[in-house]
């Protein structure tokens, strides 16, 4: 009873900080006339779709009316999101007594919190199944004072950049939190939010699950055989695959086969059930290192060549990122912009104020980097990624800062 209680307290204390740092920003939010605005452009179009799904649209709404006038264009924010809005607004109604204007302006500052409550229990949970209250209490204090939660996502924000750093923490820390003792309910859970991560995301999480792929098939195929590391794999790949086939259809019906891979598609289903295949395929081999090599080559080719199919190969134009739009756009976007143009000073000074002593205590697990296990060399590896991608494009903050 005392520990449970010492860790409640913990977790009393991390939330109100964390609210409490939510309540320093609402000042700026505040109008003249009392009401409060939404801090950022992509806040208020996120908040657009929430009122138009509540007032009766529904959340997949595919077309926007707000920019590109007068034609307007197609909206690729998938509504994993809206969902949420649209949920709180309907609760503040039922429960609060809100009128819907109330209920929406309510929702609009209070969405983003609970996304970030949300994401600090799940860092208490999932330290204290990887190193105990000790580990879970340090991630937890540690949460709600980085700049990237406190300023970025506002304690965490009205559009989805909230839930997807929530749903890296779950992806990430739930590898790391069932290294020692794996199970089919905790690969199902890293499964489930695997494809909330690629409905909501798209190809913004393709990284981090890019690399819980290889940590996979690296366990499966080159480590010993171990029934219950496979049952926890299984169990990903499996409630991965049927959770993004259903967050597809879910998202695009009746019109499936929309033929983007920037967001959830057919695609992603397919690369789902490749990689399952591939796992269970290198689980059962008694093939030598070089044929395992030739499995893991065929199988990154059928998900290319899956791609290009649902593009009907027009290499060109593969992805999005090929496009001369984005391009001239992310040239002018400060999303879009280098982490530090002007040089390593620049890049140590915006380290300190954003990360404080944290990047140290990275430095101090790399000079451990031999003796310490598997999945935590995996997750120096995957903050590795994250900060070449950060250090390209100011986007990746959003996914480096819960990864360090």
């Amino acid at each position: 009873m005392v520990a449970t209680g010492i860790r409640l307290g913990i977790f009393m204390a991390c939330a109100l900080a964390y609210l409490w740092a939510r309540n320093v920003t609402l000042p700026m939010e505040r109008a003249p006339d009392g009401h409060y605005v939404l801090a950022d452009p992509d806040s208020y179009m996120r908040w657009r779709l929430v009122t138009r799904a509540v007032n009766g649209e529904g959340v997949q709404i595919r077309w926007m009316n707000e920019d590109n006038a007068p034609f307007g264009r197609m909206n690729d924010w998938t509504s994993p999101m809206t969902i949420l809005g649209a949920g709180l607004v309907h609760a503040a109604e039922a429960f609060g007594g809100m009128t819907r204007d109330q209920a929406l302006e309510w929702g609009g500052v209070w969405l983003g919190p609970v996304v970030g409550l949300f994401s600090l229990a799940a860092l208490g949970w999932l330290g204290w199944r990887a190193g105990g209250w000790t580990l879970a209490a340090c991630w937890m204090v540690a949460w709600p004072m980085l700049e990237d939660v406190i300023q970025i996502t506002r304690c965490g924000h009205t559009d989805h950049d909230s839930l997807h750093q929530l749903l890296l923490i779950c992806i990430v820390g739930g590898c790391l939190a069932c290294a020692q003792k794996p199970s089919v309910l905790g690969g199902v859970l890293v499964g489930l939010a695997s494809a909330a991560g690629m409905w909501s995301a798209g190809s913004e999480l393709l990284p981090a699950l890019g690399l819980v792929a290889g940590l996979a098939v690296y366990e499966t195929g080159w480590r010993s055989k171990d029934d219950k590391r496979m049952r926890f794999w299984r169990g990903w790949w499996i409630a991965g695959l049927v959770g993004t086939a259903v967050a597809w259809l879910f998202e695009f019906w009746p019109h499936v086969f929309h033929g983007r891979l920037e967001y959830i598609s057919v695609w992603h289903v397919i690369a789902c059930g490749v990689c399952g295949g591939l796992l269970e395929l290198l689980y059962r081999s008694k093939a030598g290192g070089w044929e395992k090599l030739a499995m893991v080559g065929a199988a990154v080719g059928l998900v290319l060549f899956a791609a290009a199919t649902a593009r009907k190969f027009d290499w060109v134009h593969l992805h999005i990122v090929q496009d001369k739009q984005y391009q001239n756009q992310a040239k002018i976007i400060s999303e879009a912009l280098p982490f530090a143009p002007n040089g390593l000073g620049e890049a140590m000074r915006k380290l300190w104020w954003k990360y404080g002593l944290l990047p140290v205590c990275a430095l101090a697990a790399a000079y451990r980097f031999s003796s310490v296990s598997l999945r935590v060399r995996w997750l120096a590896l995957v903050m590795v990624v994250f900060f070449v991608l950060m250090w390209r494009q100011l986007r990746w903050m959003d996914l480096f800062a819960p990864a360090l």
